[in-house]
């Protein structure tokens, strides 16, 4: 199983452009309601169109706040973790893999899980995305795993569980 492609990549950095189009959308909109309702405003109403300038001004920058915090900086990374891991140069290891291990946070980047291959060799420990845990075969299975520096790019079973 396969885990990096440029296309994925391509997507990802896709998916960020899309993100930042959003943004300036929502941006734009609240500027130009902002503007009409400061055009309308008139000495009776003045502090209901402050209220609603000020409203809707939050409204735009919160939206923007979300896009980059729930999409535009996770795909982002995920687009750089992937194109770095790509630009390495690929290896392979046969071994019995075992259980992964507490995910964490790398800094500025993905969640990463610790993998440990035990080779002929000896052990040899391995990161992977997080996000692909799910599709790892189970621990005590014997399998070829293809490497990026530390990080797996991809495995095939070879064998039943040991």
């Amino acid at each position: 199983m396969r885990l990096y492609s440029e296309n994925h990549v391509k997507t990802l950095r896709k998916r960020v452009m899309a993100g930042r189009t959003a943004g300036i959308a929502a941006l734009g909109i609240s500027l130009a309601v902002c503007i009409l309702l400061c055009a309308s405003v008139r000495t009776a109403n003045t502090y209901r169109r402050l209220t609603e300038v000020i409203f809707i001004s939050s409204l735009g920058a919160w939206t923007v706040v979300l896009l980059y915090d729930l999409l535009i900086l996770p795909s982002r990374r995920e687009a750089e973790h992937e194109a770095g891991v790509l630009g390495w140069e690929a290896g392979s290891a046969e071994g019995v893999l075992s259980a992964p291990g507490k995910v964490f946070q790398a800094p500025k980047s993905i969640a990463l899980a610790p993998v440990t291959l035990e080779t002929p060799e000896g052990p040899l420990p391995l990161k992977i995305n997080a996000r692909f845990l799910s599709s790892l075969p189970p621990a005590g299975t014997r399998v070829r795993v293809e490497t990026g520096r530390t990080y797996i790019t991809g495995w095939e079973v070879t064998g039943d569980e040991a």
